[in-house]
């Protein structure tokens, strides 16, 4: 299974890819303790992201109706060739998918909440499908037995999507990610920091971020 570092921090990001931890970038969408960065990236700062690694950096390409989802895709994608423009469960999103596929460009749709979902936008043309786990989503029993089944549906139909599971809050949950087989897990720069220190929880209480 890959790790991808939710957050946009250069500093950050250098390190953990020099270490070898992480392989992919997503700037993840939504509220919570990560809400500063989830803010527009300008394309300037999606282009350094991307300098950083050859991996996947999955951006947001924000709201709209079809037409805006599909121009915000077509920027975002023109940036770079690792930029993974995430786009909406919707039925614009989907329009927006299936003409960013066609395009060229490599896309991600997110949150996806059933099997159903999942293999709706894969076969619509998503590389990744995004699927929410932890406390943050519910219940987290129910939204395990989800993601198992996502992973058997892709499987069963054939499709290369790959599934990308979280933003996960300790070293355990990235282990319970695994087992439940997605193929990515994200997490923030404090969790997966602390994967070297040897808490079994991968707690980083008082440890400093990296500086850009």
């Amino acid at each position: 299974m890959k790790l991808f570092v939710d957050g946009v921090h250069t500093g950050q990001i250098r390190e953990l890819l020099a270490s070898g931890r992480v392989t992919g970038v997503i700037v993840q969408s939504g509220e919570g303790d990560l809400a500063a960065r989830r803010v527009p990236l300008g394309p300037e700062a999606v282009r350094e992201i991307c300098g950083l690694l050859p991996g996947p950096v999955i951006v947001d390409a924000g709201g709209g109706d079809r037409e805006r989802l599909i121009a915000n895709a077509r920027q975002l994608a023109a940036i770079a060739t690792n930029v993974i423009v995430r786009l909406p469960m919707s039925v614009d999103g989907m329009d927006a998918v299936r003409v960013t596929a066609a395009d060229g460009g490599r896309v991600s749709v997110g949150p996806c909440t059933s099997p159903v979902q999942a293999v709706m936008a894969a076969k619509a043309g998503a590389l990744f499908v995004e699927a929410p786990l932890g406390a943050r989503a519910g219940n987290e029993g129910e939204e395990r037995d989800q993601v198992r089944r996502m992973v058997a549906n892709l499987r069963m139909y054939g499709l290369p999507t790959e599934l990308v599971v979280g933003p996960v809050d300790s070293a355990d949950e990235i282990v319970d990610v695994a087992l439940v087989g997605a193929h990515v897990a994200t997490a923030s720069y404090a969790v997966l920091a602390a994967l070297a220190s040897g808490s079994p929880r991968g707690s980083a209480a008082g440890r400093p971020p990296a500086s850009s």
